[in-house]
């Protein structure tokens, strides 16, 4: 078994460590502080689905693979907390470390049952590394005219959070925490430790401006009358739905959103704070306030620099990791890989792209052959056969968790009042002695179901499990009763209501267990081929690292070449300063070199069936092709060139001096002379974008693009005259350096409203033709007019006219723009709602190269959890009886999922895609369906027990 080290346990480290366990590699969870979680268990909730933070983490109705319950039972993951790494050393597939922390296995979890353990000096092999070390927020304090520290109104975004919470919890309103006074007007102040170069620390945070919206959007949630004002250099909503986001806040929310330079904050005598700041056009005015609220940047830990230096890898001059050029994840050292915001500032979904991106590269590294699993076989103590050909011999076994529900729960009453069953206390039912007493009683008493009454079920399930499965029990037959959290925690000043309680939840597993029988879970072998659409960027760098796994991949292009958009790209990339060019045509070549990879060129898929693992999809050449996942890499294109009316407002397709950016990127590529003569070049940012008549939503990698061509037009001829006309720079991340080079370099910005666009007339003269271009400045407030030679336009990216088709053949969502809808906008971000399904790239959204790169590799390390696995394994599922069904389709309709189909006029759910739900059961109307082991007549004698 392949090992893993994975440094950082928050929610990128938690992911990654659960992908892997899944498919059978061992992995070392090190996090340094004594609990798993990192930042997103002090968030309230997550923008801009607003899904609670906590709940993410936690339970089985937000499972999105990164539930800390999971981590915390997997019996392939280890954890290792309070951990400092002492030593490292090796080479891939033979690194050594030396840890001092505190080692919890799925058996002696602290977790469990509140144990304390104590540091040890722990040594270990592995194959590999993955840093995801997380980050902190800066400290407001070393910018005093910010007032933090000093006045206790003035706090940081993270300690808002924990405002929000106590206001959702206790139904309250949100109290300022120096005098608890009611708050009624609040303000961001937006970039508090980023984009400043006097502190070292130039770069945008990313996260800061959604986070802000978010706060004051969930503020005017608890009380509708709370003022909140942003205060901004720009708004930057340039993640997937984030536009969508802020407008909602402005518009439907009432939050303001003030664009100024904040120069100080004060407080008056009433405790209130004022906040002097200047506005776009130079006035200078003072505003009271209750709380001010710092978004408050990200940065790197102080012991960062130690940590880097210890596993031989480069950072960057902000203390980042760097990564090699267009890998996305790969460290400047072979075998370490690098996740989350340690690779540099990102929201949860950059950080989860990159840390199944992190499984990729791993899993590619090692290959399919060698990772397949399917479940291990159990080592069985006795060949009779159990459950099926026996009378009911119920166990009840009782956990006191060290004596610590002693006091609430009165176990010699539960012991007699449950005597016709085999009643048996134990002190530690999840440590490995309790577990071996409870097999040698199970094996001597020939118990035959069993029920556990212990802590939560989202804790203890998987050790609970395999302890009846090496007694040769099925975990059909294993019934688990809270009674910890459920009974003894949340009565714990009521013992008998508790003990009551607790008896009756037991009663109730053991009248269930009598009724119910063993069943074999239905399997399905995984056909080991995968399935691209698209042959850009995403679909070749997604082809390559499946190829890599050993995985038959069949590669589906609709034009006659390979590349897609990135084949037009022919400068830089908008991420680093690599060539895209010399990229692709690299990664073509390897591409089409693996003897794993059929390219199908000229070719659509024309129909889809089947389910996850046993796809069956034919081709416009007839071909057909069994596969068990698809990832779906369509592209985008250029926007403004299909009677784009944004486009048409500056006279593109009607002036020859109107330009998109791939076309001054093509006349720059090739030294084009019309370049060498003009003197002055006008770029007009969100042409079309963020406009709700035409793309409302941000391309985010127009505003780099247009800094990078001027700043290399300027480098040719430093006496151009360029000026860059824009709504928001969105230079976000380490990309911010680029805008301060280009005004350092006398290119000069000139913001726009959208209300107040500027206008285009081209103007003729003897031997002379030029734009001329009105503007309004706001600084000096009047209309500027400008004279170009060229004029460029930023027409953004837009979703490819073909994805509606694609989306009917897989039977997936689209959304509002026409891109691939994710299961998750958040925490699933290339998984569709068909599972099986990803997609990456241009096709989910708008998208830089390097970015694509990243996410093509992430739906690799998606589909690997599929296609490692060898085999599917089914659930628990729904039972049809026919001779009830009456085709009636009301299971059709109320199906989630859409599994249940129509065959020979009755009903049909495939048992490995249904996913037990029951939701169809309760919708009958015959009552022909039927969830396995929660039938009408057990769930009857379930609440009958009751009284």
């Amino acid at each position: 078994m392949k090992s893993v080290m994975v440094v950082g346990a928050g929610l990128a480290g938690t992911k990654i460590a659960i992908d892997l366990a899944e498919v059978g590699f061992e992995v070392y969870l090190v996090e340094k502080s004594a609990s798993t979680g990192g930042t997103m268990q002090k968030l309230d909730k997550m923008f801009p689905t607003h899904d609670c933070s906590l709940c993410t983490l936690a339970p089985d109705t937000m499972d999105f693979g990164c539930k800390l319950s999971s981590v915390n039972s997997h019996p392939n993951i280890k954890t290792i907390v309070n951990a400092e790494i002492l030593d490292f050393a090796g080479i891939p597939n033979n690194f050594e470390v030396t840890i001092r922390g505190t080692l919890h296995t799925p058996e002696e979890r602290p977790v469990s049952c509140d144990k304390d353990f104590n540091l040890s000096v722990i040594k270990i092999n592995i194959d590999f590394v993955i840093l995801s070390t997380g980050f902190k927020t800066t400290d407001p304090s070393e910018q005093s005219y910010y007032g933090y520290g000093k006045y206790p109104n003035v706090i940081t975004s993270l300690e808002f959070e924990a405002l929000l919470k106590e206001a959702r919890i206790f139904h309250t309103k949100i109290f300022r925490p120096g005098d608890r006074k009611k708050v009624e007007k609040i303000a961001w102040l937006q970039c508090v430790g980023s984009r400043n170069e006097r502190i070292g620390r130039p770069y945008c945070s990313s996260i800061c401006c959604m986070v802000a919206v978010k706060e004051a959007i969930m503020a005017r949630e608890i009380s509708s009358d709370t003022k909140t004002n942003i205060f901004l250099m720009d708004i930057r909503s340039h993640g997937k739905g984030y536009h969508d986001y802020q407008q909602k806040a402005e518009k439907d929310f009432q939050v303001g959103f003030i664009y100024s330079r904040i120069y100080g904050v004060s407080k008056d005598p009433t405790g209130n704070l004022v906040i002097r700041y200047a506005t776009e056009n130079g006035n200078i005015i003072t505003e009271d306030f209750d709380l001010v609220v710092l978004s408050t940047g990200i940065e790197q830990p102080e012991d960062i620099k130690d940590l880097a230096e210890k596993f031989g890898i480069m950072l960057d001059e902000y203390n980042f990791a760097l990564t090699q050029a267009f890998s996305g994840v790969c460290s400047s050292r072979p075998g370490i890989f690098i996740a989350g915001a340690f690779a540099g500032p990102m929201d949860i979904q950059e950080s989860l792209t990159l840390a199944s991106a992190c499984v990729a590269e791993i899993i590619s590294s090692s290959g399919i052959n060698e990772k397949r699993i399917g479940k291990k076989p159990f080592n069985n103590h006795t060949s009779r056969q159990l459950a099926i050909s026996e009378e009911p011999n119920i166990g009840v076994f009782l956990c006191s968790c060290n004596s610590r529900l002693d006091n609430i729960l009165d176990f010699p009453k539960l012991t007699g009042e449950l005597k016709n069953n085999q009643v048996h206390i134990f002190s530690d039912l999840c440590s490995l002695s309790g577990k071996e007493a409870a097999q040698k009683i199970i094996l001597q008493k020939r118990l035959n179901r069993i029920v556990i009454a212990a802590c939560s079920s989202k804790i203890n399930s998987s050790i609970m499990k395999k302890l009846v499965a090496e007694c040769g029990l099925s975990e059909n037959m294993l019934q688990i009763v809270n009674i910890r959290e459920q009974c003894a925690w949340v009565h714990m000043d009521k013992p008998k209501k508790a003990t009551y309680k607790a008896l009756e939840q037991i009663r109730m597993a053991v009248i269930k267990l009598s009724l119910s029988t063993d069943f074999t879970q239905h399997t399905s072998q995984i056909t080991q081929e995968a399935l691209i659409v698209g042959g850009g960027l995403a679909g070749l760098t997604s082809a390559l690292y499946l190829a890599k796994l050993g995985c038959k991949v069949h590669l589906v292009e609709k034009t006659a070449a390979l590349g897609g958009l990135a084949a037009q790209t022919m400068l830089s990339s908008d991420t680093n300063d690599e060539n895209i060019s010399k990229h692709l045509n690299l990664l073509i070549n390897e591409t089409t070199g693996r003897s794993e990879v059929n390219i199908y060129l000229n070719t659509e898929v024309k129909s889809c069936t089947g389910y996850v693992g046993n796809f069956i999809s034919r081709l416009s050449d007839s071909t057909v092709l069994n596969h068990a996942v698809t990832i779906i890499a369509a592209g985008g294109q250029e926007a403004g060139h299909n009677n784009d009316g944004s486009a048409k407002e500056y006279l593109y397709g009607k002036s020859k001096l109107v330009y998109t950016q791939m076309e001054l990127e093509a006349l720059i590529s090739l030294n084009d002379p019309l370049l060498n003569k003009a003197r002055n070049i006008v770029m007009i940012q969100c042409v079309g974008s963020r406009e709700k008549s035409y793309r409302h939503y941000c391309s985010r990698i127009c505003c780099t693009q247009s800094i990078k061509q001027a700043l290399r037009l300027k480098e040719r001829d430093p006496h151009k005259n360029i000026f860059i006309l824009y709504r928001d720079i969105t230079t976000y991340g380490s990309l911010e350096k680029y805008y301060t080079e280009a005004r350092s370099k006398g290119i000069i910005f000139i913001r726009y409203n959208i209300n107040n666009k500027p206008t285009a007339e081209e103007i003729s003269i003897p031997n002379k033709k030029f734009i001329k271009i009105l503007v309004d400045d706001h600084i000096l407030g009047n209309t500027i007019e400008l004279e170009t030679d060229i004029l460029c336009l930023a027409t953004g990216i837009e979703a490819s006219p073909d994805n509606p088709k694609i989306a009917s053949v897989f039977n997936v969502s689209l959304d509002d723009n026409n891109f691939f809808k994710e299961r998750h906008i958040k925490l699933k971000p290339v998984d569709l709602n068909n599972d099986g399904i990803f997609a990456c790239g241009l096709s989910h959204a708008p998208k830089s190269a390097e970015e694509t790169i990243t996410q093509a590799k992430a739906a690799v390390g998606r589909a690997c959890t599929i296609l490692c696995k060898g085999i599917l394994q089914a659930h628990k599922t729904v039972a049809v009886n026919t001779g009830d069904c009456a085709a009636c389709l009301t299971c059709l309709r109320t199906c989630p999922y859409s599994v249940p189909k129509i065959v020979e006029h009755k009903v049909f759910i495939n048992p490995v895609q249904c996913r037990g739900c029951g939701i169809c059961t309760s919708e009958c109307p015959l009552n022909a369906l039927e969830l396995q082991n929660l039938s009408n007549e057990i769930m009857d004698a379930m609440i009958e027990s009751l009284f």
